[in-house]
């Protein structure tokens, strides 16, 4: 009876209609009409075939989503990279499940989260999401579901496992290369002792190390490396033009090996410390408007 019910039920249940199901059901209708018209046995045969397929469908997609049950555990995200959430599945009953999808729902859409072929009977399964996020900001949602395209794939059945909440997603990391060293401000790069790296052509001759080049017959000098005493990462957010995007993300780059983050925006400064609070910060900071 309790089956019964949730089969009937279609508050959590949404049905997505495939390309060949489509089409499945346009034939189906056509010969419906055929065989009334022409009253041939065979035809009505044929037909009841079809509609027999398609109650086998629903009963089995509808089996296949109602047996599973499915828990999230979050982790921090990065705009661009795959998270690395895991996902608890679980098969209430005694008997596999095929082809079994696990996503997102926003509300409207459903983001694929992972797909399981086989889900053995009264086992439980821990998965890795391959969900990639890329925006930062704050990321809502309005549940899980589970999906089925089993048996014949006419159709994506779909049960809506509601329990809204929401994460923070941090911009994407962007470390910044020595060719860029130049650019950065002296005071933030010392020479690093007891290394020595080969000069290349067209680079800054203050930095080479004449004594060990006269050694070699080859131009040397020793790396550059970031003050340890730098501990705060600076970002004015003043000007939202076409750079802000990635202005935040060498501030959230730097972050990886500072501490400290000071924001500033028409004049006034906002300390933050701590990487977590500050990268948080970084991604809830106003996006350009376009």
């Amino acid at each position: 009876m309790r089956w019964t019910e949730s089969l009937l039920r279609s508050k959590n249940r949404r049905l997505e209609l495939s390309t060949g199901g489509g089409w499945y059901l346009v034939f189906t209708l056509l010969l419906g009409i055929f065989a009334i018209q022409s009253n041939n046995n065979v035809l009505y045969l044929l037909e009841s075939l079809l509609l027999s397929s398609l109650l086998v469908s629903g009963v089995l997609s509808e089996w296949t989503v109602s047996r599973i049950q499915v828990a999230r555990l979050l982790t921090q995200a990065s705009a661009g990279s795959e998270s690395a959430d895991r996902l608890l599945v679980q098969n209430r009953g005694w008997l596999p499940l095929y082809c079994v999808e696990i996503g997102e729902w926003d509300g409207k859409n459903f983001d694929s989260l992972v797909f399981l072929l086989l889900v053995p009977g009264r086992a439980r399964l821990r998965v890795r999401s391959r969900q990639r996020l890329q925006a930062r900001g704050k990321h809502s949602f309005q549940g899980l579901a589970v999906a089925t395209s089993f048996p014949f794939g006419l159709a994506r059945k779909l049960r809506i496992l509601e329990e809204p909440g929401s994460r923070i997603v941090w911009p994407a990391a962007i470390e910044e290369k020595l060719g860029a060293r130049p650019q950065l401000p002296a005071e933030e790069w010392d020479h690093l002792l007891g290394e020595l790296e080969e000069v290349p052509a067209g680079s800054d001759l203050q930095r080479v190390h004449w004594p060990s080049s006269a050694r070699t017959l080859a131009l040397y000098a020793r790396p550059l490396c970031r003050l340890a005493s730098e501990e705060e990462v600076r970002l004015d957010w003043d000007r939202p033009g076409p750079e802000l995007e990635r202005r935040i993300c060498l501030a959230a780059g730097k972050l990886q090996s500072h501490s400290a983050l000071v924001l500033s925006h028409q004049g006034e400064h906002s300390r933050i410390l701590g990487k977590v609070r500050a990268l948080d910060a970084l991604a809830l900071l106003p996006k350009e408007e376009r």
